[in-house]
């Protein structure tokens, strides 16, 4: 993952707050350096945060991909990306913040499912918050939290049924957290 804040003309690799898991070969022919920190593509679904409070002003995220030139799979699928200006707040010595929770929408557990699963959420402050679930087109098929929840963690479940009390098809299915600023979609796959 890069960063630019010239508009494009430079780039620079930035690294998520947990180390990229795997290293680029000492012959790779692409653009990173031999050993360089990176992502590969033998990892399942997963989740992965980029502290971008060193950068301000307008800024140009991009992901570079290249092949390791031995295997022909079909490559990484990106979604559910979230940009937030939650920021913890520090003791004032830089040691760990005093408040560790931050506003996210984690992933679903199990997913898929049948017949039902966990939406863990963590909330930086208390205040109103909407989980909803929609259908591929678009539709809202189950409203989960409308309300005010404390600051922390939490988890919504859902049961693979509408706001009637009927069971859906068996679908991808997307579950929306908005609280103030914050916005968050995570994918769902019911599975009857």
């Amino acid at each position: 993952v890069e960063i630019s804040q010239d508009g494009g003309g430079t780039w620079k690799i930035i690294t998520p707050t947990v180390a990229y898991p795997s290293r680029a070969s000492a012959y790779n022919t692409i653009f990173l350096d031999a050993y360089q920190r990176c992502f590969s593509g033998t990892f399942d679904w997963k989740m992965t945060t980029f502290n971008l409070s060193a950068y301000s002003g307008p800024t140009l995220i991009r992901f570079h991909f290249a092949s390791d030139e031995q295997y022909g799979y079909e490559g990484w699928y990106i979604d559910d990306i979230s940009v937030t200006t939650d920021i913890p707040t520090d003791t004032g010595t830089g040691d760990t913040p005093v408040d560790p929770y931050v506003t996210r929408l984690e992933a679903a557990y199990p997913n898929p499912f049948n017949p039902h699963t966990l939406i863990p959420f963590e909330l930086a402050q208390r205040g109103v918050v909407e989980i909803k679930i929609f259908d591929v087109a678009g539709r809202l098929v189950r409203t989960l939290v409308s309300g005010t929840c404390e600051k922390g963690r939490h988890t919504a479940s859902w049961d693979g049924r509408d706001n009637g009390g009927r069971q859906v098809a068996s679908s991808v299915y997307f579950c929306r957290l908005k609280t103030g600023v914050y916005t968050a979609t995570t994918r769902l796959t019911l599975v009857r």
